[in-house]
């Protein structure tokens, strides 16, 4: 997504003949494939991701496998993406700063722009700090600790996605809204009708 981002502020004309809707959804099921088959090779025998009760975190098994995918997969994978990552944001806020000092006309832009670099920039913030949660945990005294810093900040950073995306794309936020709304109405309604009934009743 910080790619994506990055390409749509700097490189726009680019941007719209690489991000076309069916190269997007090329993307969208590469990166679902992707995510699913790296998801298989933790089913295999002594490669498995386990959850260890004794000390309330999970753990590769000790095997070669484990090592393996602990050590590359876990600690150098992820390390290379947020290297990748962190300076493809702070270039995306440059350009837009760039762009902000440009022109009047760049406003309606900047404003299409803001939020899907919000939502970017938020995601990236969060896997960072999900990761240096994950990987300080080894440092705490006690179970507690040691399962807020891995499993509640794992789970938080799996969840985090959709609620930015609800909270800062407009379009995505008033469908939900409708929805509460019309349930809210709906229970008002419901709940006006029963008391006028019961009035009625009593008389």
């Amino acid at each position: 997504m910080s790619l994506n981002r990055m390409m749509s502020v700097r490189f726009t004309f680019i941007y719209a003949k690489i991000f076309t809707k069916s190269n997007t959804i090329l993307i969208i099921i590469v990166t679902w494939l992707l995510a699913f088959s790296s998801s298989i090779v933790l089913l295999i025998d002594g490669c498995s991701f386990n959850f260890n009760v004794s000390i309330a975190e999970f753990h590769f098994d000790n095997t070669d496998c484990g090592r393996f995918l602990s050590f590359y997969v876990d600690i150098v994978y992820n390390s290379v993406l947020l290297s990748i990552v962190i300076p493809l944001d702070m270039y995306s806020l440059y350009s837009l700063h760039k762009i902000t000092q440009r022109q009047v006309m760049s406003t309606r832009r900047i404003r299409r722009e803001k939020p899907w670099f919000l939502q970017t920039l938020l995601n990236s913030t969060l896997f960072a700090l999900m990761l240096a949660c994950f990987h300080t945990a080894v440092l705490a005294t006690t179970v507690v600790t040691r399962f807020f810093l891995t499993i509640v900040a794992w789970e938080t950073w799996l969840l985090s996605p959709q609620i930015i995306t609800v909270v800062v794309q407009k379009e995505y936020r008033i469908p939900y809204l409708k929805l509460f709304g019309r349930k809210i109405e709906r229970s008002t309604t419901h709940s006006t009708t029963h008391t006028c009934s019961k009035v009625t009743v009593h008389h």
